[in-house]
């Protein structure tokens, strides 16, 4: 027997009474015993979750998958263009119904005003919240708009006029906002991965601990190229046709847009959707959730309420 082998086997024995002795310890206290097993089960649970259930693939596609299984989820859109800035809320009811609900707030010179409009297949009715204005008439009074706030205005649907809600499912806030089956699920995400439609570097993905609530961003390139397919035959399986009219090879020359995805680590949900050289962010919340877009009683016609907005100039 060499060195070698003989230094290896006074290890092995040692290992072997070390782990003998550790049993033999173990097996008089299973108070001690229990406890070990669960804090081993414990590091065993929290490797598998960030290093599986975390993985930078698993998350990114989970949560587009998951966005093609909604009745309901909000998209706020965030603006900022020199000193105005808009923010408008998109609720959207995507099982049954199909309406949204839509809350805007505007903000300019000093001036803020947030309107809400419940957006359905046959009308529109849309009411001004608040206003709020530095402006004064000549003799230096603001103006009196007691006969526009929570005045619900209605707007019929006109055969030109489509409704809010396919605009904003199908590429309105970039990814895909629909309630379709598993099986159309597993197709659109089959044609999504091969297309690489939102492509990414998955090892540059950052991963972030925030509030408890881990998450992980993606820089993601969109090419106009496959982009517009892809959403056209969503809106061909979910049905809204807001797409049927766009052409595909129009926007074969566009350049692609550069964002940057925010998807919770453990939720595999998109949390925000951000352009790279552009002040617009898309912000999601009320996932599975459906608005109330029930139509109000008392409404005035749209010219009414253009009237009286002009009453106050």
């Amino acid at each position: 027997m060499s060195i070698a082998d003989c230094d290896t086997w006074r290890l092995c024995g040692c290992y072997n009474e070390t782990m003998r002795k550790l049993f033999a310890f173990l097996r008089h206290r299973p108070a001690v015993t229990i406890a070990v097993i669960f804090v081993v089960m414990c590091i065993s649970a929290y490797i598998l979750d960030i290093v599986v259930w975390q993985s930078p693939q698993r998350v990114f596609w989970g949560a587009l998958q998951a966005d093609m299984g909604l009745s309901g989820v909000d998209c706020t859109v965030s603006k900022q263009s020199g000193g105005s800035s808009s923010q408008q809320s998109i609720w959207l009811d995507l099982a049954g119904k199909q309406n949204t609900l839509v809350t805007t707030t505007l903000s300019q010179n000093g001036s803020t005003v947030t309107t809400e409009d419940i957006n359905t297949k046959v009308a529109d009715f849309i009411r001004y919240v608040s206003v709020t204005t530095s402006a004064k008439d000549k003799s230096g009074k603001r103006p009196d708009t007691s006969k526009i706030i929570n005045v619900w205005a209605k707007q019929p649907r006109t055969p030109d006029s489509q409704p809010m809600l396919g605009k904003v499912a199908l590429g309105g806030c970039i990814v895909p906002l629909v309630d379709i089956s598993k099986g159309q699920q597993a197709k659109l995400m089959a044609g999504l991965t091969k297309d690489n439609v939102f492509w990414t570097n998955f090892a540059a993905s950052k991963w972030h601990w925030r509030s408890l609530a881990p998450y992980r961003e993606y820089t993601v390139k969109v090419d106009p190229a496959g982009y517009i397919p892809f959403m056209k035959q969503a809106d061909a399986v979910y049905g809204t046709k807001a797409l049927s009219s766009v052409q595909a090879a129009s926007y074969l020359n566009q350049p692609s847009a550069q964002l940057v995805f925010r998807i919770g680590a453990q939720s595999h949900r998109i949390q925000k959707i951000s352009y790279i050289g552009r002040q617009q962010s898309f912000s999601f919340s009320h996932y599975g959730e459906r608005p109330d877009t029930t139509a109000p009683n008392q409404t005035i016609s749209i010219g009414e309420l253009q009237k009286r907005l002009q009453a106050l100039r």
